[in-house]
């Protein structure tokens, strides 16, 4: 059994699972909707790989 988040299993379903996380509906890409919560690009590549854990 995988211990990974469900998005692992298919690239194409990180962007669908980070809307739902963040509660958007948009057609920004996931880096976009991360930068947006992070205020800027440093905390939004630490916040990338905290949302991969």
């Amino acid at each position: 059994m995988s211990t990974l988040p469900p998005f692992y299993d298919d690239e194409n379903e990180f962007q669908p699972w980070l809307q739902k996380r963040f509660a958007v509906n948009t057609s920004a890409s996931w880096a976009k909707i991360i930068l947006l919560y992070s205020g800027n690009e440093t905390h939004g590549f630490e916040m990338f790989f905290d949302l991969l854990s």
